[in-house]
């Protein structure tokens, strides 16, 4: 359901208008009843303060029930919004994870390099890169292929990062003590 319409928004706020003003009336004819001088007087006001009790009450009561609709109007297209959003946003992933790994061990030769996990590492930090980025509005409206880029860039970074902590330090070349003569 779209958002409420301007013509019931309004009606929505005359209802609390209506209602604020009507109040507004009630406790004036109270009061005059209050100082009424003859029982005739203030058994009228009383009568008509009864009534306005009454519109007001029913003005209340009908504007929470037209917000209250409104309110679920609003809450219904959120879920719908979200629900038509889903399958989207998992086909990107999808289609993300794919391509950003497919780029990222397309040099990787399993004949010549040993894994040790790195692969994993990568489709789990890629993972949770991706869960972070889809939680976004416009994740859906970014460019799959910048997103692809910078998706590379940032786990390349990492993957060196990890590198250099994981490669042995290196050995200061040694330095032979010099050889005493005979």
């Amino acid at each position: 359901m779209p958002d409420a319409s301007p013509s019931a928004e309004r009606r929505e706020q005359m209802l609390g208008i209506l209602a604020e003003k009507t109040l507004a009336l009630a406790c004036a004819v109270q009061q005059r009843a209050l100082e009424a001088e003859t029982a005739q007087e203030m058994a009228q006001l009383s009568h008509a303060f009864v009534r306005l009790s009454r519109s007001v009450r029913q003005s209340i009561a009908l504007h929470a029930k037209e917000e209250r609709e409104r309110l679920r109007g609003d809450r219904e297209a959120a879920d719908a919004k979200a629900k038509a959003r889903a399958p989207a946003v998992a086909q990107r992933r999808r289609r993300l994870h794919y391509e950003v790994m497919d780029i990222l061990s397309a040099d990787w030769d399993p004949e010549i390099d040993e894994d040790d996990g790195e692969s994993y590492d990568l489709s789990v930090a890629l993972s949770e890169r991706l869960d972070d980025l889809s939680e976004a509005e416009d994740f859906l409206d970014i460019d799959p292929d910048q997103l692809i880029a910078q998706l590379c860039d940032e786990l390349a970074e990492e993957a060196a990062r990890a590198d250099a902590v994981r490669a042995p330090p290196k050995a200061a070349p040694s330095i032979a003590p010099p050889e005493s003569g005979p």
